[in-house]
């Protein structure tokens, strides 16, 4: 069995009732004796502590997931809390419940990779499909709900334009997944010879980099919208980029943003953006219009708004 000494240390701090620390410990006892397939009677207290923290991530997972239905906020990451809401609850049902949630989970990550790979946006970048294809099933293969639910196994080495989800385990690739998906839908509205003459304009070896895709597609569509251009040809000249300066320059991070979300509700008379893309292209304004202010501070707006390459 584990160290009860590291076990109570490594919750000294949390606000768990007595009786819920006992049954904690009991679910512990037993996952550890499953973990060792009952062939030995202690366990190294950091595999220990990485089974209780699997536990009480599954245990989250079921308090969240019924959060509507007690009026809890089913946002919280609390996983202390999870367990002290659940009043009258044994940890164990919880913990069968948490499985559930992550099942449920894991099936739906598995329909929207395939969607994805279905559909997949066709670029030379290494990283894209590798990534989608071959990291995610990755983490399929190596994920365990019983015993590491928390963990993610992969590096997801495609950056998506929202950044990493701060998130652990099934969530984690449910978010990274759904990303990608709004990515790949927005993409795929350009031809693909558009999408890789422009990114010969980030870099000629952008195949083999770690890049993201989609801004420079996302900023090159809305920038011909703000220049007054159509944007499916991501066209950009050096002409268009000095408009671009004249637009922006002066202009507050507030007031940027404000033009990009302009010229993403006017994207949409153009192209049939997916709805789901549309969110995820306004939730990157901010980040993108505090580029272009610091880029127009410094006048390298061209390193933003990308120039393709029209011969490669």
């Amino acid at each position: 069995m584990t160290d009860p000494n590291m076990t109570s240390s490594s919750l000294t701090n949390s606000s768990i009732k007595d009786i819920d620390m006992l049954q904690l410990l009991e679910l512990l006892a037993c996952k550890c004796d499953e973990w060792t397939r009952g062939e030995s009677s202690s366990l190294p207290a950091e595999k220990a502590q990485d089974i209780l923290t699997s536990i009480m991530y599954v245990i989250s997972l079921a308090r969240r997931g019924q959060a509507a239905s007690v009026g809890l906020d089913k946002n919280t990451n609390d996983t202390t809390e999870a367990i002290v809401q659940q009043d009258g609850v044994p940890i164990s049902e919880l913990f069968e419940r948490g499985l559930v949630c992550v099942q449920k989970k894991l099936f739906s990550c598995h329909m929207l990779q395939r969607r994805i790979l279905k559909n997949l946006f066709n670029t030379p970048n290494v990283f894209y499909r590798s990534t989608i294809s071959g990291g995610i099933s990755g983490f399929f293969k190596l994920y365990s709900p019983q015993f590491s639910a928390h963990e993610i196994h992969i590096t997801a080495d495609y950056p998506v334009c929202l950044g990493r989800p701060e998130l652990e385990g099934v969530e984690f690739i449910e978010e990274y997944l759904s990303r990608i998906d709004a990515e790949n839908a927005f993409c795929r509205l350009f031809e693909p010879m558009a999408v890789h003459r422009l990114l010969l304009g980030l870099s000629p070896d952008y195949a083999q980099l770690p890049v993201n895709i989609f801004e420079p597609v996302l900023l090159a569509a809305l920038g011909l919208i703000i220049v007054g251009r159509l944007p499916a040809g991501l066209d950009l000249t050096a002409y268009d980029v000095l408009l671009l300066e004249d637009t922006f320059c002066g202009k507050t991070k507030g007031q940027i943003e404000s033009a990009l979300k302009t010229a993403l509700d006017r994207l949409t008379v153009y192209l049939d953006v997916p709805e789901r893309s549309i969110a995820y292209a306004a939730a990157c304004l901010p980040m993108l219009a505090a580029n272009i202010s610091n880029a127009a501070e410094q006048n390298t707006l061209d390193k933003v708004f990308l120039i393709p390459k029209l011969f490669t």
